[in-house]
């Protein structure tokens, strides 16, 4: 998938209410970045394109930040709960010596 159909997910998350949460920490500024292009149809050979244009004066470092991280998202595909668990296996497993003695060895 492509910059834009990303954006295009996100566009429509964004339009419904409580399926994107953002932390109550980031201010006014981060959230202009958020929303600094806007979706436009242009015509090509005759046929109406959907691409995002950049609203003039606006950075979007934010909203480059969401698409990289929708598009990791989508291509690691991880199990989370999985992952919660092995993490949990490692952190409760007995710590072993840094060094194992061989009884061979000290003969």
């Amino acid at each position: 998938m492509g910059v834009d159909g990303i954006k295009a997910r996100l566009l429509a998350r964004l339009a419904k209410p409580g399926l994107v949460r953002f932390s109550k920490e980031l201010g006014a500024e981060w959230f202009s970045q958020l929303a600094s292009e806007r979706r436009v149809i242009r015509y090509r050979f005759g046929r109406p394109v959907p691409t995002f244009e950049r609203i003039s004066g606006r950075r979007a470092e934010a909203l480059d930040s969401v698409v990289y991280a929708m598009a990791v998202r989508g291509l690691v595909k991880a199990d989370l709960v999985r992952r919660e668990n092995e993490l949990r296996a490692i952190v409760s497993a007995p710590v072993l010596p840094a060094v194992i003695r061989s009884a061979w060895m000290d003969r």
